[in-house]
């Protein structure tokens, strides 16, 4: 006897021809099993043939219930990913699995989901598995907007104490992002050359207005040559325009 014989007496109420003896019993565990919001089928465990799927089954893969009896578990799994081959192996050693997988739709959308897998025998002794599938893109969603809130608050804070220390300074100091094309600018120099930038980082095009207009062509040409050739640092000299005019080396 496979170690899946231990929950038989679980899986079997929901199985083909598991119901006879009580009509009560039969209806009652078909409208739970039919009318549950978490998605479930039941298939042969041999081949994935899908032998009964409940509504949420349905509606989660798009087809009707006619189709989906059709489908065996190439059409509506990724059989070829690394995860769901994990499973299998486990369910076929333990009687049962827990996996993050991906479902195919009718549509051919690809849903990230959690399943639950189990194998019971039936009153032929043959081998079925019944499986419980969530839809888990929402919460993957989820997730992510968690992830980026939490990272842009890291961000935040960190620009915050860069700024009070880069503030901090009498010295007139930037800082240039090379890959974002953003330059950061303390309080120093806008008193000094008299521009008020809102926010924490300036677009660099803006802050490359105020050079010289006999420098800038070269200087713009110098910065863009850097870009392409990889190099990590960048120096050049140029006159700076301040705001009421007054032009500085």
């Amino acid at each position: 006897m496979k170690p899946a014989h231990k929950i038989k007496s679980v899986l079997h109420l929901v199985s083909p021809g598991a119901f006879a003896g009580s009509t009560v019993s039969e209806n009652l565990y078909e409208l739970a099993f039919n009318n549950a919001v978490q998605a479930n089928i039941i298939s042969i465990a041999s081949n994935g043939k899908i032998i009964m799927a409940n509504n949420a089954a349905c509606k989660l893969f798009g087809y009707s219930k006619n189709e989906l009896l059709t489908k065996k578990r190439p059409e509506i799994f990724d059989i070829n990913e690394t995860s769901f081959k994990k499973m299998l192996r486990q369910r076929k050693n333990a009687g049962q699995s827990v996996a993050l997988i991906t479902v195919i739709d009718k549509r051919g959308r690809l849903i990230p989901c959690e399943i639950c897998s189990a194998v019971f025998v039936d009153d032929h002794n043959v081998d079925k598995a019944i499986t419980s599938i969530t839809d888990m893109s929402q919460a993957i969603i989820k997730q992510k907007e968690i992830d980026i809130a939490n990272r842009n608050g890291i961000i935040t804070e960190y620009e915050a104490d860069f700024k009070l220390v880069f503030d901090s300074s009498s010295d007139v100091l930037c800082d240039v992002d090379i890959l974002a094309g953003t330059i950061i600018l303390n309080q120093t120099h806008e008193k000094k050359f008299g521009y008020i930038h809102k926010g924490f980082k300036t677009a660099l095009e803006d802050w490359f207005s105020h050079i010289h207009p006999s420098d800038r062509k070269e200087i713009v040409k110098d910065y863009k040559r850097m870009l392409v050739s990889g190099e990590m640092e960048w120096r050049s000299s140029f006159r700076f325009l301040a705001a009421d005019g007054l032009i500085f080396d």
